[in-house]
């Protein structure tokens, strides 16, 4: 059996046949040339490539606890270099240099090709519904997909630049190398000028392709966020502190001033609409928001959120949320980390990031499934609220009033609505979620205001009493 699909098979939900015959794929190729009885490193999620394992041992962990995660290349069991480059279906840093970036640009439009869906039942209804596709940025980027960076060469303008954005973000490359590397190639390439000269055009020709993030200002005190009616307000409406640096509090500022002035604080807000059209403008990944209710074996066991009593609680609640299983449900999880590792340690960044549950367990959690939908400069504290009300203002459009949406898969519209099942945090990041103090007198977040605790007289701390309750009677 071919190693890529070996790898493919371990992908399988466990323990099913296609899981255990990829189990003795990956024991066949890893034996190759040794011995029966040879010991070899468990690569399972408990042993994780540290123990040596008998070959019946390894077979057992690796049904009963799982592959360790991200170890797609056995680099431990055999898997050279040399092999990985050899084999044609192994996975690459790159994307296929085949990539259909003409059905890319489509998707990102929202265009849908006449010549597929001319016969289709709902072709008439899509010419009418279909985003706007007469401007100038989507003439642009056909172009783009169609000219080569010269004459003979197998990449276009834009699959460069999406190679090359690819590269940059998986090896952490910074701006200024991209700079120094677009001018080599401006001296390398037979047609060096049909590439951008810096990182900063590469970017504009990118950004076209949409899914742009807002700038949100904030109030240095983190009060409230200045959008909708308070966008062109110059100062706070609570405590009066000003928008901007070095301005008096309580002041006005002109168009001109306000153009030249710098604010306090910025909030980097990811619409999630727009990242929900395009998640169902493909047809595989439209397809796979309803795995969970095609293709799981119903058998009781907990190997997915939609066997989670919350997830039928939900659906038992909100008819409207259980009338299409492509309907979004979603984990929302937050934690915050200083970007900047050892070298500033009060600077901290909190990314605010979406969890699409509806996708196969395989999928759900990879970085690429993940939607980032808020970055938050410095702690929030108490006050992460008011930096999460776009992501609830939307979150609750999606869940009320649902959203107009093209399937690819099925070629039709649909109305799609959305929800929060959980949260993904520690304790402390629970109370910041819930605006809820879990120090003190009250600090359980289920028991509230019945929650037993008492403060010891001369530790000084708080102790929480009656855990034999939770024991069984007579225990």
């Amino acid at each position: 059996m071919d190693l890529s699909a070996i790898k493919r098979l371990l992908q399988s939900r466990r323990p099913n046949d296609e899981y255990i015959a990829g189990v003795q794929g990956f024991l066949k190729f890893t034996y190759n040339g040794k011995k029966s009885d040879a010991r070899i490193q468990c690569p399972c999620v408990k042993c994780v490539n540290w123990q040596l394992q008998m070959q019946e041992i390894v077979y057992e962990h690796l049904v009963c606890d799982g592959m360790l995660c991200g170890y797609t290349i056995w680099g431990c069991h055999g898997e050279t270099t040399s092999y990985i480059s050899a084999n044609k279906d192994s996975e690459s840093p790159c994307p296929s240099l085949n990539t259909n970036m003409r059905q890319v640009v489509q998707e990102a439009f929202g265009y849908i090709d006449d010549e597929h869906h001319t016969n289709g039942p709902h072709a008439s209804g899509l010419s009418e519904d279909r985003p706007d596709a007469e401007t100038p940025d989507f003439f642009y980027l056909l172009r783009a997909t169609d000219e080569p960076l010269w004459e003979g060469c197998e990449l276009s303008k834009l699959s460069f630049l999406v190679l090359l954005f690819h590269v940059k973000s998986t090896n952490k490359w910074s701006n200024k190398s991209i700079n120094d590397l677009l001018q080599i190639l401006q001296l390398a390439l037979p047609n060096g000028s049909n590439i951008p000269r810096t990182f900063v055009e590469a970017r504009k020709t990118i950004a076209k392709l949409g899914l742009r993030y807002e700038k949100i200002h904030v109030c240095p005190n983190n009060c409230q966020l200045y959008q909708k009616d308070k966008k062109y307000d110059d100062f706070c409406s609570k405590c009066g502190a000003s928008r901007w640096k070095n301005k008096p509090d309580k002041t006005s500022l002109t168009n001109k001033e306000r153009r030249k002035a710098t604010p306090h604080k910025v909030l980097r807000y990811f619409p999630i609409k727009p990242r929900h059209k395009r998640l169902f403008m493909n047809k595989e990944t439209a397809k796979l928001t309803r795995w969970h209710d095609e293709e799981p074996t119903k058998d009781g066991a907990l190997c997915h959120p939609a066997d989670s009593e919350v997830w039928k609680i939900t659906d038992s609640q909100h008819p409207h949320i259980s009338s299409d299983s492509q309907n979004m449900r979603f984990g929302i999880a937050t934690d915050g980390f200083n970007p900047y590792g050892k070298c500033n340690s009060t600077h901290s960044c909190w990314p605010d990031v979406l969890v699409p549950y509806n996708l196969p367990p395989w999928l759900c959690m990879k970085v690429s499934s993940l939607m980032l939908t808020l970055i938050i400069l410095g702690y929030p504290g108490k006050d992460f609220h008011t930096f999460m009300q776009p992501v609830y203002d939307e979150l609750n459009e999606l869940f009320d009033t649902s959203m107009s949406t093209y399937d690819a898969s099925r070629d039709e519209r649909f109305q799609l609505y959305a929800t929060i099942l959980h949260t993904v945090s520690d304790y402390p990041g629970t109370g910041i979620l819930v605006q809820y103090s879990v120090m003190g007198q009250l600090g359980c977040v289920s028991y509230e205001d019945e929650t037993s605790s008492i403060r010891l007289k001369h530790g000084l701390k708080q102790c929480f009493m009656g855990h034999r309750r939770f024991l069984p009677t007579g225990h």
